[in-house]
């Protein structure tokens, strides 16, 4: 057996999730490797919908400005429902965002051209060129080494498809049939420290290791097609939701190039026909005809079709997300779900983006490897919950508007629920029909819709429902609740959270995201989001709450915690490498309360806003929650729940999830939590190390 290469990383697949994880290591030399069974970039079609949550992740990684790139913003919804059991009438419009969170709740994009920005993106800090039209079709273990993070335990045969763009692949997927390319020679051996298998929804890999697919498929078909539409409708180019009486539901959504996306129920009236052979009688045009019924009395048309596909509706979850935390699945290879809560492809980048700092700093030599087994029991809960709520959801979405039963709002959040109307961190729903909906042929703004008044029919209830159903569940599907559970790395507060707790009061909770909120630069009044501060470069954040500054009580306060920073026992300096800079493995974010203009920067503890020989002072560390020139605040302390006259400790993980919060004063327990599970011993940094 002749190895060709030896990698860290072998990443099978280079869709989203893929091109996510590889994101992850831009700021290190960690060598790694993509294949992909695909020929090119997705050209057309599949997943277009990002999420606020994964919106942030982009921020953070230098990827901004969506909309410039063609991205579709949603502001808002309309429900549009039958009248007198024939045409439709518009019943409700409402904001699409979510109570209490500024930032847009999400857009539309193609999935083609979010590989190309994140590609692109890793461009910026090497040459990647992603070895399309390569599989792999065999993987090699020894189990001798697999508890050796030095070594290399996997041997991957790779070879290339015969990859035709006028034909589907066939065979990729099954590991007994791979469609192997004819040139003679072409097979070669890769020795990978890890692999990660980012291979969809017929993971080669997830079969090649036995691991079992769990869940099942319904018999609900949906048409989903991109077309450039025709049509009198009024409300072609936003975001709605359209309900029959007799020919099914659809759901449109607005995309790049005056093209929309129609999701389109098909109702299946041969029952003794198997799936399969329905699903392939469909054309573009038969699921065209079934969107002009429900449209009616309004016209649809088109000449331009971008994309078609049709999918059955099913919901399953890979037993496993790993194996000796060396080999990893993500995205598609362990979770399947229907795709109208537009939660695929964001739950596999954050999947992705779990794993990927895990990855970095074990192989850094940074965290002990041990944390590699928080993926699965952090990530795998998420899909699992996600799962619950979708089958709830697309059995909502299946009834027609005329049915006389109940719809019941799925209030299931990941570890916590919003039917209460109570999210953490920041961000509050407050339970009310759906976000200020005025429903059963009320707008928003209080008027009536096409002239129609409220009946209290069954109908009437019915469109209420399902309204009230898709409202409560806009807060879940922007990922902002997901909570992770206690572990090494989330540290619960209180005394019944277990005995590494520790005690203190804020809105903050350990295991959920940062929420979002702009800042002030002490240095030059230029606003910004805690996010885009907190680049994905790998590192740990301990976000100093500094409160009133101008209180001496709280000065003082600071005083003492830099003392304390800069000691022995200090986390700066035992995680640290001798030779690097004070942020290279922690980076310390300042944020006060007092008026920024009542803070001099360089009467600041130097801890606080380092000095460089090379550089000079960082001005990039201290922020003021403060008005900017707008007028606008970000309320940092309100949305955290933070004592301005007490302040406080945050750590905040690479993902942006908080790890645990102190007393300000309480710096002992913050050294506890990370000695729990960085590397102690200080060491120059290794040719994989971060720079």
């Amino acid at each position: 057996m002749h190895t060709t290469e030896d990698v860290d990383v072998l990443i099978i697949g280079s869709g989203p999730t893929g091109l996510m994880l590889a994101n992850c290591f831009n700021h290190s030399n960690v060598k790694y490797r993509m294949v992909e069974k695909k020929g090119a970039i997705v050209p057309a079609g599949q997943a277009d919908s990002l999420k606020c949550l994964t919106m942030q992740i982009f921020d953070s990684l230098g990827i901004s400005n969506l909309v410039d790139e063609g991205a579709c913003q949603f502001d808002e919804v309309v429900f549009w429902d039958p009248k007198d059991g024939a045409e439709i009438y518009r019943s409700g419009i409402v904001p699409d965002k979510v109570p209490g969170l500024k930032a847009v709740r999400e857009v539309s994009l193609n999935q083609g051209k979010i590989e190309s920005l994140l590609l692109d993106n890793i461009r910026k800090y090497r040459d990647l060129e992603v070895e399309y039209s390569k599989v792999p079709s065999d993987i090699f273990v020894n189990d001798k080494v697999l508890d050796d993070h030095d070594e290399f335990p996997f041997v991957v045969m790779l070879h290339p498809v015969d990859n035709n763009p006028a034909e589907p692949l066939k065979g990729v997927g099954d590991p007994t049939k791979i469609a192997l390319g004819s040139v003679a020679g072409t097979r070669e051996f890769v020795r990978a420290k890890y692999v990660v298998a980012c291979d969809g929804a017929h993971s080669w890999t997830r079969k090649r290791f036995g691991i079992p697919f769990h869940g099942d498929q319904t018999d609900s078909l949906w048409g989903v097609v991109d077309i450039i539409p025709k049509t009198d409708f009024p409300d072609i180019r936003k975001n709605c939701v359209i309900r029959s009486a007799k020919y099914g539901n659809m759901m449109m959504i607005p995309r790049e190039n005056r093209i929309v996306r129609f999701y389109v129920q098909l109702l299946n009236p041969n029952t003794d026909l198997d799936i399969p052979t329905i699903k392939a009688s469909y054309t573009i045009d038969s699921i065209l005809k079934t969107a002009q019924r429900i449209f009616f009395p309004y016209e649809l048309t088109y000449d331009y079709c971008d994309w078609w596909s049709v999918y059955q509706v099913g919901q399953r979850i890979s037993q496993h997300y790993s194996i000796h935390n060396r080999l990893f699945l993500a995205g598609d290879a362990v979770h399947t779900h229907s795709p109208k809560a537009g939660q695929g492809m964001n739950t596999g980048m954050q999947d992705a983006y779990n794993l990927g700092w895990k990855l970095l700093a074990t192989m850094q030599k940074r965290v002990h490897p041990r944390i590699l087994s928080t993926y699965e029991s952090e990530r795998r809960p998420i899909a699992q919950e996600l799962i619950n709520f979708d089958r709830g959801y697309a059995q909502s979405w299946a009834k027609s508007a005329s049915t006389t039963d109940d719809i019941t709002p799925n209030g299931t959040a990941a570890h916590g629920t919003i039917s209460n109307g109570t999210a953490s961190n920041g961000v509050t729903s407050n339970g009310e029909t759906s976000n200020g909906v005025k429903s059963n042929g009320m707008t928003s703004n209080g008027a009536t819709s096409n002239g129609t008044e409220s009946t209290g029919t069954n109908a009437d209830k019915n469109s209420a429902s399902f309204q009230t159903m898709y409202m409560k569940n806009m807060v879940y599907t922007t990922g902002i609740l997901i909570h992770y559970p206690p572990s090494e790395l989330v540290l619960g507060t209180g005394p019944s959270k277990g005995p590494k707790a520790v005690r203190f009061e804020a809105g903050l909770t350990p295991g959920m995201r940062l929420p979002d909120f702009q800042i002030l630069n002490q240095s030059d009044a230029v606003p910004t989001s805690i996010h885009k501060v907190m680049k994905s470069d790998g590192r740990f954040r301990v976000i100093v709450f500094a409160g009133d500054l101008t209180q001496e009580s709280q000065a003082a306060k600071i005083d003492g915690l830099a003392a304390g920073l800069t000691s022995k026992k200090s986390f700066v300096n035992v995680h640290k490498p001798p030779s690097a800079d004070i942020d290279s493995r922690i980076e310390i974010i300042t944020i006060h309360s007092s008026p920024r203009t009542a803070v001099e920067l360089q009467e600041l503890p130097e801890v606080l806003h380092p000095w460089n020989e090379e550089r000079g002072w960082d001005y990039w560390k201290i922020f003021a929650d403060d008005h900017d020139i707008h007028g606008e605040h970000g309320e940092a302390y309100r949305k955290c729940a933070i004592d301005e006259s007490k302040g406080g400790l945050v750590a905040v993980r690479p993902d942006g999830y908080v790890g645990m919060v102190a007393e300000l004063t309480d710096l002992e327990s913050v050294n506890r939590y990370f000695s729990d599970f960085m590397m102690p011993v200080p060491c120059e940094v290794t040719a994989n190390g971060w720079h």
